[in-house]
């Protein structure tokens, strides 16, 4: 099992834009978290296996309401997309559960619990 906490507020992932010249983009704001995310896991050595399947909890901190599903799919997509490794994809995740507590300003943050589900016989 493997722990770590992303400071600041939680954010939900936006839906791809469409630039004027017809290219897709992910809006900064959830690049800038993503990338949170990314370093956050780095610091505290989360390392998911390709072969495995996983459960990940998360408890979100926020200051005012929050959409937690997508929160809670900024943070996979941000494992995906940043660092681990070669052939980890989040569909992976076979369990999901995130839990939102409002909190005062400045004090807003997401831990995150990511765990191995036993393998079935």
């Amino acid at each position: 099992m493997v722990r770590f906490e992303i400071p600041g507020s939680p954010v939900p992932k936006e839906r791809p834009r469409r630039s004027a010249s017809g290219h897709y983009y992910t809006p900064a704001r959830t690049r800038r978290y993503e990338q949170t995310v990314a370093a956050a896991a780095q610091v505290a050595g989360v390392s998911l296996d390709p072969q495995k399947r996983y459960r990940a909890t998360a408890w979100f901190y926020v200051s005012r309401a929050c959409d937690g599903d997508n929160c809670l799919k900024s943070i996979l997509d941000a494992l995906r997309l940043y660092g681990q490794p070669q052939g980890w994809d989040d569909r992976q995740v076979q369990e999901g559960h995130y839990y939102v507590e409002t909190v005062p300003r400045g004090k807003e943050c997401a831990l995150v619990e990511i765990e191995p589900l036993e393998a079935t016989a």
